[in-house]
Protein backbone atom coordinates (compact mmCIF):
# COMPACT_ATOMS: atom_id res chain seq x y z
CA UNK A 1 0.00 0.00 0.00
CA UNK A 2 1.74 3.51 -0.88
CA UNK A 3 1.08 5.10 2.28
CA UNK A 4 4.15 4.84 3.61
CA UNK A 5 4.60 6.79 6.81
CA UNK A 6 2.84 8.97 9.28
CA UNK A 7 3.13 12.04 7.64
CA UNK A 8 1.86 11.23 4.67
CA UNK A 9 -1.13 9.26 6.10
CA UNK A 10 -2.07 12.67 8.49
CA UNK A 11 -1.81 14.58 5.17
CA UNK A 12 -4.45 12.22 3.50
CA UNK A 13 -6.50 12.13 6.39
CA UNK A 14 -6.87 15.97 6.83
CA UNK A 15 -7.35 16.13 2.74
CA UNK A 16 -10.48 14.08 3.33
CA UNK A 17 -11.54 15.78 6.31
CA UNK A 18 -11.26 19.11 4.02
CA UNK A 19 -13.22 17.66 1.30
CA UNK A 20 -16.07 16.41 3.76
CA UNK A 21 -16.91 19.70 5.08
CA UNK A 22 -16.61 21.26 1.56
CA UNK A 23 -18.69 18.91 -0.30
CA UNK A 24 -20.67 16.69 2.65
CA UNK A 25 -23.28 14.17 1.11
CA UNK A 26 -21.40 15.29 -2.76
CA UNK A 27 -18.48 13.36 -1.88
CA UNK A 28 -19.09 10.12 -2.99
CA UNK A 29 -15.48 8.24 -2.57
CA UNK A 30 -11.86 8.71 -1.54
CA UNK A 31 -9.35 5.79 -2.79
CA UNK A 32 -5.16 6.17 -2.42
CA UNK A 33 -3.42 3.81 -4.52
CA UNK A 34 0.28 2.77 -6.35
CA UNK A 35 1.01 4.59 -9.51
CA UNK A 36 4.19 3.85 -10.71
CA UNK A 37 4.25 6.01 -13.94
CA UNK A 38 3.32 9.34 -11.99
CA UNK A 39 5.58 11.59 -10.77
CA UNK A 40 5.03 10.44 -6.56
CA UNK A 41 4.91 6.79 -7.51
CA UNK A 42 1.22 7.43 -5.63
CA UNK A 43 -2.15 8.79 -6.79
CA UNK A 44 -5.53 9.79 -4.81
CA UNK A 45 -9.01 9.73 -6.54
CA UNK A 46 -11.86 12.00 -5.10
CA UNK A 47 -15.24 11.06 -6.70
CA UNK A 48 -17.48 13.37 -6.24
CA UNK A 49 -21.37 13.55 -7.31
CA UNK A 50 -22.68 14.27 -10.37
CA UNK A 51 -24.16 17.79 -9.48
CA UNK A 52 -20.70 19.27 -8.49
CA UNK A 53 -20.43 22.17 -11.01
CA UNK A 54 -16.67 23.11 -10.43
CA UNK A 55 -13.97 19.82 -10.04
CA UNK A 56 -11.12 22.72 -9.14
CA UNK A 57 -11.76 23.21 -5.31
CA UNK A 58 -10.99 19.84 -4.54
CA UNK A 59 -6.64 20.32 -5.74
CA UNK A 60 -7.06 23.24 -3.13
CA UNK A 61 -7.84 21.52 -0.58
CA UNK A 62 -5.23 18.62 -1.62
CA UNK A 63 -2.98 21.42 -0.59
CA UNK A 64 1.34 22.08 -2.03
CA UNK A 65 2.49 19.45 0.76
CA UNK A 66 0.19 16.22 -0.36
CA UNK A 67 0.42 17.64 -4.10
CA UNK A 68 4.33 17.02 -3.81
CA UNK A 69 3.83 13.91 -2.19
CA UNK A 70 0.66 12.47 -4.58
CA UNK A 71 -1.17 13.00 -7.54
CA UNK A 72 -4.39 13.86 -7.05
CA UNK A 73 -7.53 13.10 -9.47
CA UNK A 74 -11.08 14.67 -9.48
CA UNK A 75 -13.75 13.12 -11.20
CA UNK A 76 -17.51 13.11 -11.10
CA UNK A 77 -19.14 9.59 -10.48
CA UNK A 78 -20.64 9.13 -14.39
CA UNK A 79 -16.94 10.65 -15.26
CA UNK A 80 -15.09 7.38 -14.04
CA UNK A 81 -15.14 5.87 -17.49
CA UNK A 82 -13.05 8.39 -18.87
CA UNK A 83 -10.12 6.24 -16.64
CA UNK A 84 -10.85 3.32 -18.98
CA UNK A 85 -10.37 6.07 -22.65
CA UNK A 86 -6.57 5.62 -23.89
CA UNK A 87 -4.88 9.30 -23.73
CA UNK A 88 -1.28 10.54 -23.62
CA UNK A 89 -0.71 10.65 -20.26
CA UNK A 90 1.34 7.17 -19.82
CA UNK A 91 0.42 7.25 -15.35
CA UNK A 92 -3.20 7.35 -16.74
CA UNK A 93 -4.05 4.91 -18.57
CA UNK A 94 -2.21 2.54 -16.17
CA UNK A 95 -4.54 3.71 -13.67
CA UNK A 96 -7.68 1.58 -13.34
CA UNK A 97 -5.81 -1.19 -12.82
CA UNK A 98 -3.58 0.36 -9.97
CA UNK A 99 -6.49 1.52 -8.56
CA UNK A 100 -8.12 -1.80 -8.54
CA UNK A 101 -5.47 -4.06 -7.22
CA UNK A 102 -3.85 -2.09 -4.66
CA UNK A 103 -6.31 1.02 -3.73
CA UNK A 104 -7.62 1.46 -0.06
CA UNK A 105 -10.72 3.49 0.37
CA UNK A 106 -10.56 6.94 2.43
CA UNK A 107 -13.63 7.72 2.27
CA UNK A 108 -17.54 6.65 1.41
CA UNK A 109 -18.21 4.21 -1.13
CA UNK A 110 -15.35 1.36 -3.38
CA UNK A 111 -16.04 2.36 -6.74
CA UNK A 112 -13.04 0.32 -7.81
CA UNK A 113 -15.20 -2.18 -9.45
CA UNK A 114 -16.77 0.82 -11.44
CA UNK A 115 -13.47 1.62 -13.70
CA UNK A 116 -13.39 0.16 -16.81
CA UNK A 117 -9.57 -1.90 -17.14
CA UNK A 118 -10.39 -4.43 -19.55
CA UNK A 119 -8.66 -4.15 -22.52
CA UNK A 120 -8.22 -7.16 -23.86
CA UNK A 121 -10.81 -6.97 -26.39
CA UNK A 122 -10.32 -3.19 -27.40
CA UNK A 123 -8.52 -1.59 -30.25
CA UNK A 124 -6.43 0.62 -27.69
CA UNK A 125 -3.18 0.03 -29.73
CA UNK A 126 -4.63 1.34 -32.83
CA UNK A 127 -6.05 3.99 -30.85
CA UNK A 128 -3.31 5.22 -29.74
CA UNK A 129 -1.12 5.08 -32.80
CA UNK A 130 -4.05 7.49 -34.57
CA UNK A 131 -3.22 10.02 -32.04
CA UNK A 132 0.34 9.72 -32.28
CA UNK A 133 0.13 11.14 -36.08
CA UNK A 134 0.19 14.72 -34.05
CA UNK A 135 3.25 13.71 -32.25
CA UNK A 136 5.01 14.86 -35.64
CA UNK A 137 4.13 18.05 -35.28
CA UNK A 138 6.57 18.26 -31.91
CA UNK A 139 9.30 16.53 -33.67
CA UNK A 140 9.73 19.24 -36.31
CA UNK A 141 9.46 22.02 -33.99
CA UNK A 142 12.25 20.29 -31.34
CA UNK A 143 13.95 19.89 -34.71
CA UNK A 144 13.85 23.12 -35.79
CA UNK A 145 14.75 24.36 -32.18
CA UNK A 146 17.84 22.00 -32.37
CA UNK A 147 16.31 21.13 -28.64
CA UNK A 148 17.93 17.67 -29.65
CA UNK A 149 17.94 16.46 -25.98
CA UNK A 150 14.60 17.27 -25.33
CA UNK A 151 13.90 15.71 -28.26
CA UNK A 152 15.03 12.31 -27.50
CA UNK A 153 13.38 12.53 -24.13
CA UNK A 154 9.71 13.40 -25.60
CA UNK A 155 10.31 10.48 -28.31
CA UNK A 156 11.22 7.78 -25.10
CA UNK A 157 8.53 9.04 -23.14
CA UNK A 158 6.44 7.95 -26.71
CA UNK A 159 7.81 5.40 -27.34
CA UNK A 160 6.60 3.81 -23.67
CA UNK A 161 3.05 5.12 -23.50
CA UNK A 162 2.97 2.90 -27.05
CA UNK A 163 4.61 0.21 -25.01
CA UNK A 164 2.38 0.09 -22.40
CA UNK A 165 -0.75 0.28 -24.78
CA UNK A 166 0.45 -2.65 -26.34
CA UNK A 167 0.72 -4.76 -23.68
CA UNK A 168 -2.79 -3.79 -21.94
CA UNK A 169 -4.11 -5.02 -25.21
CA UNK A 170 -2.23 -8.39 -24.33
CA UNK A 171 -4.01 -7.99 -20.39
CA UNK A 172 -0.42 -7.41 -19.15
CA UNK A 173 -0.86 -4.45 -16.89
CA UNK A 174 1.44 -4.87 -14.25
CA UNK A 175 5.13 -3.25 -15.41
CA UNK A 176 7.21 -0.59 -14.04
CA UNK A 177 9.27 2.17 -15.84
CA UNK A 178 12.34 -0.31 -15.01
CA UNK A 179 10.80 -3.40 -16.56
CA UNK A 180 8.41 -2.00 -19.04
CA UNK A 181 11.23 -2.57 -22.18
CA UNK A 182 11.46 -6.28 -21.04
CA UNK A 183 8.03 -6.73 -20.78
CA UNK A 184 7.73 -5.96 -24.48
CA UNK A 185 10.12 -7.82 -25.62
CA UNK A 186 9.19 -11.15 -24.42
CA UNK A 187 5.82 -10.33 -25.61
CA UNK A 188 6.29 -9.07 -28.65
CA UNK A 189 9.50 -11.09 -30.03
CA UNK A 190 10.01 -9.23 -33.07
CA UNK A 191 13.16 -8.37 -34.21
CA UNK A 192 12.78 -5.81 -36.29
CA UNK A 193 11.19 -4.33 -33.43
CA UNK A 194 14.10 -5.26 -30.88
CA UNK A 195 16.72 -4.11 -33.13
CA UNK A 196 14.71 -0.77 -33.43
CA UNK A 197 14.39 -0.72 -29.78
CA UNK A 198 18.06 -1.09 -29.31
CA UNK A 199 20.03 1.49 -31.40
CA UNK A 200 17.20 4.26 -30.21
CA UNK A 201 18.41 3.05 -26.84
CA UNK A 202 21.92 3.22 -27.92
CA UNK A 203 21.77 7.19 -29.26
CA UNK A 204 21.02 8.51 -25.37
CA UNK A 205 24.66 8.02 -24.39
CA UNK A 206 26.16 9.56 -27.85
CA UNK A 207 23.57 12.21 -27.98
CA UNK A 208 25.07 13.13 -24.54
CA UNK A 209 28.55 12.65 -25.37
CA UNK A 210 27.97 13.99 -29.14
CA UNK A 211 28.63 17.98 -29.93
CA UNK A 212 26.42 19.93 -31.75
CA UNK A 213 26.41 19.07 -34.92
CA UNK A 214 26.39 15.55 -34.37
CA UNK A 215 23.31 16.11 -31.89
CA UNK A 216 21.51 17.45 -34.72
CA UNK A 217 22.33 14.07 -36.92
CA UNK A 218 21.40 11.64 -34.35
CA UNK A 219 18.39 13.36 -33.45
CA UNK A 220 16.90 12.99 -37.02
CA UNK A 221 18.09 9.39 -36.75
CA UNK A 222 15.92 9.04 -33.58
CA UNK A 223 13.10 10.37 -34.96
CA UNK A 224 13.27 8.21 -37.93
CA UNK A 225 13.78 5.09 -35.60
CA UNK A 226 10.24 6.35 -34.12
CA UNK A 227 8.53 6.89 -37.19
CA UNK A 228 9.79 2.69 -38.25
CA UNK A 229 9.12 2.06 -34.50
CA UNK A 230 5.38 3.46 -35.59
CA UNK A 231 5.05 1.15 -38.80
CA UNK A 232 6.03 -1.86 -37.03
CA UNK A 233 3.66 -1.80 -34.31
CA UNK A 234 1.09 -1.31 -36.75
CA UNK A 235 1.35 -5.35 -37.52
CA UNK A 236 0.56 -5.90 -34.26
CA UNK A 237 -2.48 -3.52 -33.69
CA UNK A 238 -5.96 -4.94 -33.57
Amino acid sequence: MPITNHDNTSLLTAFVDRLHKRYASDLDSVIHFSLPFSRSQQATLAVLSNSVPDLLPPYIDAGSDLLNKTDVVCLRSNELFQLGLPGPDLAMVTAPYWIRSTGKVLWGRDVRHEIPCDHSHTRLLACQLDQMQSSRHRIISFLLKNAHLKLQAYLARQRLILMVNALLERGIWQVYPVTIQRRFIETFPDVELQSNISEFNSLWTQMREAGPDRQKTLAYRAAWLFEVFLRLLWKHAR
